[in-house]
């Protein structure tokens, strides 16, 4: 009996509202025999428990920015929560969400591909803004120019902060910083998908509020979400880092202006990052666009494949784009047989041939990651079924009961935004600690919705 009673009070130790002493622990466990997914908060609870006692999380600690020191995070919950993310196991066709059927599909490139013709236009004056409050397509509306306003702004405050709120809002606030052109430059496909996902929740108060409780109440995703976060981070600087190098290298080499050289390795980026989840394309897969006649009709080649085959000098069967670049511009200077070659533009015509490229290549899937995505779909599908159900406030209300409730909205507000869903999909099925939180989550959804 003992037992029990000092797990439950290990779990509630380190959290606020959800775990407090005060809420019945048995409300995060959906007891159901009919829902698959339910059964999942219960192994998931069970796990978390039993890392807490092999010792693998570590003790609560706050994460210290602006100069403060960062809090210690044990090696090895990193390694258990936040695993490395591969990005050549992904694909636009492994996020696509199958079980909707293709009118509800979830990939974003299958979506909303960028408009890389838009993209190399940086003379246009900026697109519009839009009065929609939940604008989700913010991000591809500033891509036409490369706006150098920033993609992200944090909610207004509508309520004294308290600690941990504060430091959830300036881990955020460290997006504001970030343009088009920096989004672009991510050389990681998963990566930009996480980064679209917090520029859509702009337009999403609700849901920003709910991961905000959440942040507070859930010490499994508090922890987890300052690791993902902080990897994050560093892999947006750093593309950004490469991005400059590899465009000064280009321009130094070639001659060619840099306005030029940066729209075209952004459009570049833009389609060969989603097909193949890093920078580059293979020789196959440039033959099959209308690049193939672009290369005979402006260059002057009768054979496509010899010439790329000859400016493919990593003989790796991989074009990354300064490879490409300046092997058509010293094709331009030596070889071509037109007086009009020139490198910047043919480059320009190919990017815009890549746009009717398919968006998605043949892959072979994480099982694994197969599983949990399958399962992520299962809830995002639920909480559209539930969103007619949707208990309305009462006075009567506790707070612990408001701030379920705040949850809820933000869930099924959540669940209507392609891109807020694309983004926790990966942090689903990548992150064990963030799965953890996702599980306990839906089992209090689930629990709340079947009451109704």
């Amino acid at each position: 009996m003992r037992l029990p009673l000092l797990l439950l009070l290990f779990l509630a130790i380190p959290t606020q509202s959800f775990l407090s002493l005060s809420f019945d622990s048995t409300h995060f466990l959906v007891a159901t025999r009919t829902e698959r997914v339910s059964s999942t908060a219960k192994y998931g609870l069970r796990t978390f428990v039993k890392k807490r006692i092999a010792g693998w999380l570590p003790k609560y600690s706050r994460r210290k920015r602006n100069g403060k020191q960062e809090p210690q995070i044990d090696p090895e919950y990193e390694r258990s929560v936040a695993q490395p993310i591969d990005a050549s196991e992904s694909s636009p066709e492994y996020l696509s969400s199958s079980s909707y059927g293709e009118e509800e599909e979830y990939a974003i490139s299958q979506k909303e591909p960028i408009s890389a013709t838009a993209l190399l236009n940086t003379d246009e004056k900026p697109t519009p803004q839009t009065s929609s409050r939940y604008d989700s397509d913010r991000l591809y509306n500033n891509l036409s120019n490369l706006s150098s306003q920033a993609l992200y702004s944090l909610p207004p405050l509508d309520h004294e902060l308290t600690e941990l709120e504060q430091e959830f809002r300036q881990i955020l606030s460290d997006f504001t910083q970030y343009t088009a052109r920096d989004i672009l430059c991510l050389r990681d496909y998963r990566t930009r998908v996480l980064c679209e996902g917090v520029i859509a929740s702009a337009d999403e108060p609700l849901v920003y509020r709910a991961f905000e409780i959440l942040f507070e109440d859930l010490y499994p995703l508090r922890v987890a979400g300052r690791i993902v976060a902080k990897k994050l981070f560093n892999v947006i600087e750093e593309s950004i880092q490469d991005h400059e190098r590899e465009v000064a290298e280009v321009t130094e080499t070639t001659g060619l202006a840099q306005k030029d050289v940066e729209g075209a390795r952004l459009g570049f980026l833009s389609v060969a990052v989603p097909l193949n989840g890093k920078p580059y394309f293979t020789v196959d897969q440039l033959l099959k666009t209308a690049i193939a006649s672009t290369i005979v009709d402006t260059l002057g080649f009768d054979n496509p494949r010899v010439f790329l085959e000859r400016i493919n000098t990593q003989t790796t069967g991989r074009l990354q784009f300064s490879e490409l670049m300046m092997g058509l511009h010293k094709c331009a200077e030596e070889l071509c047989a037109l007086e009009d070659c020139n490198a910047a533009q043919t480059i320009q015509q190919i990017v815009v041939d890549l746009v009717e490229f398919p968006s998605a290549l043949p892959s072979e899937k994480d099982a694994k990651r197969q599983r949990y995505s399958e399962r992520y779909d299962d809830m995002v599908h639920a909480f559209r079924q539930w969103e007619g159900r949707m208990p309305e406030n009462s006075p009567d209300m506790g707070r612990r009961q408001e701030r379920i409730m705040e949850v809820v909205q933000g869930c099924f507000r959540g669940a209507e935004n392609k891109y807020v869903v694309n983004a926790l999909r990966i942090l689903y099925t990548d992150y064990s600690g963030l799965r953890v939180a996702g599980d306990l989550i839906f089992g209090i959804v689930s629990k709340l919705m079947k009451n109704r």
